[in-house]
């Protein structure tokens, strides 16, 4: 074989394997009236919308905050720029939902527990503290694009 045809075969390989993991991150929806269709979570669907707008620049999933596990879902931490972007899924889930009819668990989103915002709002405030902007973006945000306009918004240099 020639090492074209070595690569070729080797793209196509990692670009399975990147479809497997993100099928294996998707979870299945039943919207309305629409059939079945995959789900990505909210931080990653948020990454596809930043790439397909071609905004570059970030990290994944960093600690900003000096002696705390905290970590930025995205992050830009140019001088210019210094913005934070935090996902917050599970929002409107609550403690005592219903079942899941499949695995029959009850929802619970750490967002939505008083705990759980709580250590948000530390988490938010000693990012501030640390000299960054920051967004803090609902899944339904996401999903509807205004995460994606804000986040555009607070990378554009202002005038």
């Amino acid at each position: 074989m020639t090492v074209a045809v070595k690569t070729a075969e080797r793209q196509r390989f990692v670009t399975l394997l990147r479809a497997r993991a993100d099928l294996r991150k998707a979870r299945v929806a039943r919207k309305k009236g629409r059939g079945l269709r995959l789900v990505l979570p909210p931080a990653d669907e948020l990454e596809r919308q930043l790439k397909d707008a071609k905004i570059t620049g970030y990290l994944r999933e960093q600690t900003l905050v000096p002696g705390r596990r905290f970590r930025a879902d995205f992050c830009w931490p140019s001088i210019c720029t210094m913005l934070v972007v935090e996902v917050d899924g599970g929002t409107f889930s609550r403690a005592g939902g219903k079942r899941c009819p499949t695995c029959g668990e009850t929802p619970k989103g750490r967002h939505a527990t008083g705990t759980g915002r709580e250590r948000d709002c530390e988490k938010q405030n000693l990012t501030v503290l640390q000299g960054y902007r920051t967004l803090v973006v609902t899944t339904t945000q996401v999903r509807d694009g205004r995460a994606l306009a804000w986040i555009k918004q607070a990378l554009t240099p202002a005038p």
